[in-house]
């Protein structure tokens, strides 16, 4: 029992480290990710608003959105 017990607390620290060492990228990690998620928006929109039935698809889609 005391084994495993070890073992956990070792994993754990190791963790730990990892976490540690990854703190300073992590700024450029959630950059990147708000980066493709805005690029990606506005793809999306520039595809909708290009659309010759834009403005029946978005009322469609904002009709989808609040029918909960």
């Amino acid at each position: 029992m005391k084994v495993i017990i070890l073992i956990k607390q070792k994993i754990f620290l190791n963790a730990i480290e990892v976490i540690k060492n990854i703190k300073p990228m992590l700024p450029f990690i959630f950059g990147f990710i708000s980066v493709k998620l805005f690029v990606y928006a506005y793809l999306s929109i520039k595809s909708i608003l290009n659309s010759p039935y834009n403005i029946k698809s978005l009322t469609k889609g904002l009709d989808f959105l609040f029918q909960y």
